[in-house]
């Protein structure tokens, strides 16, 4: 009766490989696993292409984004005459900014004469005051200038007119012309005047010419007193002098237009 009970043996033996089997069986996916770890390695190497790739295609943007270079464009020279009326064009706009000048009776001396805001020199231009309230006249006379009234026969002498010229530029003050209300009469004939005393006075006074060192030769008559003498122009003083020299033309009338081209026009309210 013994004997057969040796069977539950065998099958202890089966269920023994069974499990045997089974941990094999569970061994072989971590060989799988093991060889996926092995395949996945290629896919990681895989990666670096890729990689490479954005940073190429980065660059590609960095590129697309920067602005292209603009060709040269050949330089073209503009014709003369369009060169001539650029520059034409400039000056008349330049003249804008400086050539008209609003300032009130308080400020005539700093900006009049003492050129404080440097426009005087700037345009190169000599300063037509227009006196609105007839102040300007008044406070003229009472300055160390020297004053012509062009409604005075006596002031319109040319010996007259030479004198006060030659002073202006020996003592170094204003020239002051008081036209009152008739500016392009009384210019116009003092215009005359002027070269009457010498052929081209009326010039040179406009273009400046007449503060250079040795201008005043042509205005100095053997005659003259001995202040006005050659011995009396001492170059070393006369540089100074000359350069505080100014032509003032004094008017009562606003309608100062014409004279816009070659005056500093200055209203004084």
């Amino acid at each position: 009766m013994s004997q057969p009970q040796k069977k539950p043996a065998k099958t202890t033996q089966s269920a023994t490989k069974t499990t045997q089997s089974a941990t094999k069986v569970t061994q072989a996916p971590t060989k799988t696993t093991q060889s996926g770890s092995k395949v996945t390695k290629p896919v990681t190497k895989a990666t670096q292409p890729t990689t490479k790739a954005t940073q190429s295609a980065t660059k590609a943007t960095q590129s697309a984004t920067k602005k292209p270079t603009p060709a040269k464009q050949p330089a073209t020279t503009a014709k003369p005459e369009e060169q001539l009326a650029k520059g034409i064009e400039q000056v008349k706009i330049e003249e804008k900014k400086v050539d008209e000048i609003n300032i009130k009776l308080p400020q005539v001396a700093t900006v009049i004469f003492d050129d404080n805001t440097g426009q005087i020199e700037t345009t190169k231009k000599w300063p037509l005051v227009v006196d609105k309230n007839g102040n300007v006249e008044t406070f003229m006379r009472y300055r160390d200038v020297n004053y012509l009234d062009t409604f005075n026969p006596s002031n319109m002498e040319p010996e007259r007119i030479r004198m006060a010229i030659l002073g202006a530029i020996r003592f170094g003050k204003e020239l002051v012309v008081y036209t009152h209300n008739q500016l392009e009469a009384m210019w116009s004939i003092f215009s005359e005047k002027l070269n009457a005393i010498h052929p081209s006075l009326l010039l040179d006074i406009m273009t400046r010419k007449i503060i250079e060192d040795d201008y005043y030769k042509n205005l100095i008559r053997e005659e003259d007193s001995n202040e006005y003498s050659l011995m009396e122009f001492n170059k070393s003083q006369m540089y100074e002098l000359n350069k505080k020299f100014k032509l003032v033309l004094l008017t009562d009338n606003e309608d100062v237009d014409k004279f816009k081209a070659d005056w500093l026009i200055i209203t004084v309210n």
